[in-house]
Order: C-alpha cells, then sequence, then structure tokens
C-alpha cells in the first residue's frame, strides 16, 4: 500500500452535512470535486479508523452508503473507489445521487491568495481569481513550499529531537452534503483515518 496522502478527522456531522479535516502530508490533494467527496466517505469502511483511543475496524463501520453503490454498480467498494479515481467524468451521474462537494473552509498553515475571497457561507469553491495562468502556478507553488517548511520543523522535533515547529501545521476542512442524511450513517465527529483519495482530473484548491 502506499503512503497516505493525508490525515482524515470528521469534525462534525449534521443531517445532510459533513465537515472532514484535511492535513495533507506526502502531497497536496485538495480537488475540488464530488468524486473526492464520495471517495473520502467511502474509504472510511475499509481502513483502520480511530476514535480517541478506540480503534475501529471495517465490522465497527456501518451504514447504507456502501452497500447502496455495491448494488447500484455491481462493483465492491474499492473497485467503485478505483473507477472514481481514474474516470471521474463517467461517474457523475451516479456520483450527483449521493453527495456533491460543497467546498473548502478553515483554512490553517497556507497562505490564500488575496483575490481568492470565499462565498457567502465562508466556503471557498471553485472560481476564477487570478488574472494569470503564472499567477494561479505560484500560489500552488507556494502552497506546496508551505507544506514542505512545515514538514521539515516536524520531522526535525519528532525525529531528531530539535525545537517544536514554529509554523502552523496546514490544514483545511472539506464539506460535503449527501443528498439523503443515511448516506452519513457511518460517520463519527472525532474519526481519523489516512486518506488515500484523490482527483487529479479536478481542479485544485485554491
Amino acid at each position: 500500500m502506499s503512503s497516505p496522502l493525508s490525515a482524515m478527522t470528521c469534525l462534525r456531522v449534521d443531517g445532510r452535512t459533513c465537515w472532514i479535516r484535511i492535513e495533507p502530508m506526502q502531497a497536496l490533494t485538495l480537488p475540488y470535486s464530488d468524486a473526492f467527496a464520495l471517495e473520502t466517505l467511502l474509504e472510511v469502511y475499509g481502513g483502520v479508523v480511530r476514535l480517541g483511543e478506540q480503534m475501529l475496524w471495517s465490522w465497527d463501520i456501518v451504514g447504507p452508503l456502501a452497500p447502496a453503490l455495491e448494488g447500484e454498480t455491481g462493483l465492491s467498494r474499492l473497485e467503485v473507489m478505483s473507477a472514481l479515481a481514474d474516470n471521474p467524468g463517467a461517474m457523475e451521474a451516479l456520483v450527483a445521487r449521493y453527495v456533491s462537494f460543497r467546498g473548502y473552509r478553515d483554512v490553517a498553515g497556507f497562505t490564500v491568495p488575496a483575490a481568492f475571497r470565499p462565498d457567502a457561507d465562508g466556503l471557498y469553491v471553485p472560481k476564477h481569481w487570478w488574472t494569470t495562468d503564472r499567477e494561479r502556478d505560484e500560489a500552488h507553488a507556494l502552497l506546496s513550499e508551505e507544506l514542505e517548511a512545515w514538514y521539515v520543523q516536524h520531522y526535525a522535533h519528532e525525529e531528531e529531537g530539535g525545537p517544536p515547529p514554529t509554523l502552523t501545521e496546514p490544514a483545511i476542512t472539506m464539506v460535503i452534503e449527501a443528498t439523503r442524511p443515511e448516506w452519513l450513517a457511518h460517520m463519527r465527529p472525532g474519526m481519523g483515518w489516512d486518506g488515500y483519495s484523490f482527483d487529479n482530473a479536478a481542479p485544485a484548491f485554491p
């Protein structure tokens, strides 16, 4: 298995809406993507999930989302996730019946371009905020540099006994809206897991 892309934590579930905190690790994987949102909800079923001091295994994660998708597609949960990652465009109609990506919020440790403002709900959603492609490329590069700089300090502290990091750990919250509240029945606030999901076809924050 490859290394996780992010550390994920479910912050809150309220009706049809779920808030998930993302702490990027080896790479920035922050797509504006309904497929990414669905992948993220599905990966909880199969991995080792932490809830405080408790470890939740696959048989502890109960909810109708994965069984419904397996029944509709005839694929296993892992095959559904693979299809979402490999060809998200072909899965748009399916994904729309279950969830949608609302946006990102509560950015920490990353520099958000001054021209990029959240919407009325405080969410960063895909929009054309840049004046040149170079401006957006530089914004993406800065996020990568900030993530790497924090991990240099974190590694020096954890592995080499250096001082605690002075930089803020990069993190962001993804907001997901389900078409029905039962699609979030398996999600519990405080759950933490390693995130492997991605969508390289979608535009990415910022």
